[in-house]
């Protein structure tokens, strides 16, 4: 009788053995199905940080742009100020000029 038990327990353990081998099959097969959905989540994160971080660089671009275009809009003004002042100063040389031919 003991032998039997014994038989007995010894087959249960390999219908156990068998059962804990499928579970972890299909734990492990559900890990790996969670794990792809995890990749393809960051997968797609990815792109529009990549995008964002984009925007960011596109947007200092612009005002350095905008700043140099802002200074060569000042270079510009100061210039044609330069050339008024000049302008002014030869007029009023010319018109002392004048002014001393006439009294002469």
């Amino acid at each position: 009788m003991e032998a039997e038990d014994h038989k007995d327990l010894v087959g249960e353990a390999e219908d156990h053995k068998d059962l804990v081998g499928v579970e972890a099959r299909k734990a492990l097969g559900e890990a790996e199905e969670v794990h792809k959905v995890l990749v393809a989540e960051e997968a797609h994160k990815v792109p529009v940080v990549e995008e964002e971080a984009h925007k960011v660089l596109v947007v200092e671009e612009d005002h350095k742009i905008l700043a140099v275009q802002e200074e060569a809009h000042i270079l510009a003004v100061q210039e044609e100020a330069h050339i008024l002042a000049v302008q002014e100063e030869a007029h009023i040389l010319a018109v002392q000029e004048e002014a001393h031919i006439l009294a002469v």
